[in-house]
């Protein structure tokens, strides 16, 4: 039996205490009507943040940017959040 001293990981409990109170925020990415690149809107409290990219990856950076930008102006005490990204059914 192989021995190991590294930390064993709960999967069942990976937000811990640190995060627990993080807010999460679900981005839905979708295809332009085009098929060239992609669009992705994120409901946010009191508003909605929207960006777009040639790639999903590109959008999903775009994305971190509204959503920083937005909690920036308007809800200056979240310094820190998770994305949800899902691809739209279309």
């Amino acid at each position: 039996m192989l021995m190991s001293n590294a930390p064993t990981i709960d999967h069942n409990n990976r937000m811990g205490n640190d995060y627990a109170n993080t807010p999460i925020y679900t981005v839905v990415i979708h295809r332009n009507e085009d098929n060239i690149g992609f669009w992705a809107k994120c409901p946010m409290d009191n508003g909605c943040c929207f960006t777009d990219g040639d790639t999903i990856q590109e959008t999903q950076r775009n994305m971190y940017e509204s959503v920083s930008l937005y909690l920036q102006d308007d809800f200056p005490d979240v310094t820190d959040y998770f994305l949800n990204f899902v691809m739209a059914d279309e």
